[in-house]
């Protein structure tokens, strides 16, 4: 599930506003506002608020009480790489080499039936930032990203 939301943020080509490639550089715990609530995480996504229900959110918050690790679960990827110890993930004038941003992913919240998830990550090009909320679905096993919004910082 992971995988999915993270081949989409590198295909994606405006999710930086601009000409940058490469991977997404990531924190190795997981990152969410612990004290979130369901209205402040469907404002963060107002073009996808109707796929976000109350359920899902719910669980989404719940997961995200407290950081986790989350290096084992895009260890490997060829769309990711952990972000160095004593990084700062804020760069005035761009991410490091090789990277299209530096961020950090959130727990997935689960449908009771464990068949849609909604994750974000959290991310930044530049001095600016944003929030990717992206709700996936599970088809045959395998998951999918059925939509995503992007809430920007400037």
């Amino acid at each position: 599930m992971i995988a999915a939301a993270l081949e989409d943020f590198a295909n994606w080509k405006d999710v930086t506003f601009g000409e940058l490639e490469g991977v997404l550089e990531l924190e190795s715990s997981s990152s969410a506002d612990p004290h979130a609530t369901v209205g402040d995480i469907k404002a963060l996504a107002p073009e996808i608020s109707g796929q976000l229900d109350d359920e899902i959110v719910s669980a989404f918050i719940v997961r995200n009480r407290s950081p986790l690790s989350m290096a084992s679960l895009f260890s490997g990827s060829r769309w990711a790489r952990p972000q160095p110890p004593g990084s700062k993930n804020i760069y005035r004038f761009g991410p490091p080499d090789g990277a299209k941003a530096v961020g950090s992913l959130t727990l997935p919240g689960y449908s009771a039936d464990g068949s849609k998830a909604l994750i974000q990550i959290h991310h930044s090009w530049s001095i600016h930032g944003a929030v990717v909320t992206y709700v996936l679905s599970k088809n045959d096993g395998t998951w999918r990203v059925v939509a995503r919004d992007q809430a920007v910082f400037l």
